[in-house]
């Protein structure tokens, strides 16, 4: 087998456990971290969670979507109480957004997951190869965004 088909193989058979890793994982803990949002509100969510505060422009230009689906996005996530718009004082005609109780009460579910999920599974690996296993999501990553 020449090594681009062997490159082929192993990557989609460690994409095929990796979801199921994954599927296991949110089954056994999607009642903690039950929400109604979609994929991209979720990482609007995100984003600003881990800003602390952001403008409308700011999230459009780093998320790439236009202010006005932003903007859409928000309106339904702030009904739920997952974010809050505030006027910036200094130019009025810019809106900060930043995370609301129930946004912040999601993602402390979701840093519970995590830290879980880190001392069940991931601390069955040596302290070596969670460093290799971090150092080729890295390396990944760079490829990705050349």
């Amino acid at each position: 087998m020449n090594s681009m088909n062997e490159i082929r193989k192993n990557v989609k058979e460690a994409f095929e456990l990796l979801d199921k890793v994954t599927t296991k994982v949110m089954n056994e803990h999607k009642s903690l971290i039950s929400h109604n949002l979609t994929a991209k509100q979720l990482l609007i969510l995100k984003t600003i969670f881990l800003e602390g505060k952001m403008t409308v422009n700011e999230l459009s230009t780093r998320l790439d979507l236009s202010a006005s689906s932003i903007s859409q996005l928000l309106n339904k996530m702030e009904k739920g109480s997952y974010i809050k718009r505030e006027i910036n004082p200094d130019n009025r005609r810019e809106i900060f957004v930043t995370t609301d109780q129930k946004g912040k009460e999601l993602f402390e579910a979701y840093q519970k997951v995590d830290d879980y999920i880190i001392e069940k599974y991931y601390s069955k690996f040596t302290v070596e190869e969670v460093i290799v296993f971090k150092d080729l999501v890295k390396k990944l990553y760079g490829i990705v965004h050349e």
